[in-house]
């Protein structure tokens, strides 16, 4: 098959549960995929229950490091996700080895978080974000639950060119200001244009986007994911983006309007791996037409 756009770009970390690091990479290339996106290191698990795969760029020998990187060169673009922990030079430099273009970091904010706590953290991140200039790497903050008005503290705060915003479309669902008790399609329109509107705030601080769709706890079939970490009631994320409710070809209109430019990362925990990782990357392919704006050039 044709190889999709390289702004359509698989998490294999994220997407690729159980399959070792070399074996992912391949996978997506078999796929279609050009671009690519992974921690550095650690031995994370999700909803599968299976262990993700990591550049494991902290305990690799010099054979397994020079095997993942050779892979990784035949890509055209990659990102990083910072790992599960506090080792950020690490994240910077593993992304500078690899010729990854920006590392995705979490903002990591309590709820609610104080106006000391949000310049504190803002501190931080611009200190992460010199490091990483220094490397020619972008910094995304990403959103993980958090307060929306939180969140938009910190993100205002920051510079919006060193260190802007990776946007997880699916956390979204969990700002603390999405209202409960709401019908579905009620629910599907709140988070659309609260999604779309959070595009059109933040502008040209949005770098990169994290791509996953959410549906009701109850329309998800759990008995190929083992270890589910969502209650009844909630909406579950990391569907395939074609099925939920987010509305993606709408955001895409927006996200021209805009003019962003960047990539759209597929984040997934569905148990048929390659086959969901195929069908979303397809469905993005056929949209980044619509999402590519005017260029993002500051």
């Amino acid at each position: 098959m044709p190889p999709f756009s390289d702004r359509v770009c698989l998490s294999v970390t994220g997407s690729m549960a159980g399959c070792d690091i070399v074996g992912a990479l391949r996978t997506s290339r078999r796929l279609g995929f050009v671009s690519v996106a992974a921690m550095p290191s650690g031995a994370p698990q999700h909803s599968l229950g299976r262990l993700l795969p990591t550049l494991g760029f902290d305990v690799a020998g010099p054979a397994t490091r020079e095997a993942v990187t050779a892979e990784l060169r035949r890509f055209r673009r990659i990102s990083i996700h910072q790992a599960w922990d506090d080792k950020w030079r690490f994240w910077f430099d593993t992304a500078a080895e690899v010729g990854a273009e920006i590392v995705t970091v979490h903002a990591r904010l309590p709820t609610p978080a104080s106006a000391e706590v949000i310049a504190a953290r803002a501190a931080e991140l611009t200190e992460w974000g010199r490091y990483a200039a220094e490397r020619r790497i972008a910094v995304g903050v990403e959103n993980e639950g958090m307060r929306e008005c939180d969140f938009l503290s910190l993100v205002e705060r920051l510079d919006g060119e060193t260190v802007g915003v990776t946007l997880d479309i699916g956390h979204c669902a969990y700002f603390a200001e999405m209202p409960q008790g709401l019908t579905v399609p009620h629910r599907a329109a709140v988070l659309n244009e609260r999604i779309q509107n959070l595009v059109r705030r933040l502008g040209r601080r949005l770098k990169l986007l994290h791509v996953h769709n959410v549906k009701p706890f109850e329309q998800v079939d759990f008995s190929r994911i083992p270890k589910p970490y969502w209650k009844p009631g909630m909406l579950v994320d990391h569907r395939r983006i074609d099925d939920g409710l987010i509305d993606v070809p709408a955001l895409a209109a927006v996200l021209a309007e805009s003019g962003y430019d960047g990539m759209f990362e597929i984040e997934l925990e569905e148990p048929d791996l390659s086959t969901s990782a195929r069908l979303t990357g397809a469905f993005l392919d056929r949209l980044v037409g619509v999402a590519s704006g005017p260029a993002n050039c500051g």
